[in-house]
């Protein structure tokens, strides 16, 4: 089969000698090739490279060989409202691509990606939440001053709930308590293992 690479298609990474940790990674070109070589966004990150043609191939997700879901579960969030939304496989790439990644949630396992749909619109404390900084609690200023709402999904593509995105919200309610009386402690919570207790003490 001939590749035909050009702007806007998802490629993946492959054969580099030295950077081998991109090897694999999935990516969007963006722009024209130069000399050779075509700029390519990692997916999930602000990264940009600069791929010899013959380091690329086109992603599984590009062909139409590949079946891709049709459409993902993610969750819309505007101030205290969750609500289920269903997106298009090209609105979760361009989500996962441009989104940013909360770092508590990741931290327990839940790998995110977040984008703001009408900025400057208002407060959204769950969202806000979402990015406080493991170290300090606090959310940076982006996140703090009306970010309006947010649609969020699951980097893995999978359904995204309501209740994911509640039981999140309560156990950040909780550890910000921590984060002002003990926060060495709030921070030895961050983990797989103790959210999962927390949802089940909080769900019995």
């Amino acid at each position: 089969k001939i590749m035909v690479f050009g702007s806007g298609v998802r490629v993946v990474v492959k054969d580099l000698e030295k950077a081998t940790h991109y090897n694999g990674k999935e990516g969007v070109i963006e722009g024209e090739s130069k000399e050779g070589r075509w700029p390519v966004r990692l997916v999930g990150s602000q990264k940009l490279l600069n791929v010899k043609e013959q380091n690329l191939q086109e992603a599984a997700s590009s062909t139409t060989e590949t079946k891709q879901p049709q459409m993902y579960q993610a969750v819309y969030v505007d101030n205290f409202k969750w609500k289920k939304k269903m997106i298009s496989y090209e609105y979760f790439d361009k989500i996962t691509l441009l989104g940013e990644t909360p770092p508590v949630p990741k931290l327990i396992g839940l790998d995110l990606a977040v984008v703001k749909e009408d900025k400057g619109k208002g407060d959204n404390v769950p969202a806000t939440w979402m990015f406080i900084d493991p170290v300090s609690g606090f959310a940076p200023p982006h996140w703090q001053v009306r970010p309006g709402p947010v649609t969020v999904v699951r980097r893995d593509g999978k359904p995204l709930k309501e209740k994911d995105l509640y039981d999140f919200h309560d156990f950040v309610s909780v550890m910000l308590d921590y984060y002002s009386e003990d926060p060495a402690y709030a921070r030895s919570q961050l983990n797989p293992e103790d959210y999962a207790n927390f949802q089940k003490r909080r769900n019995v």
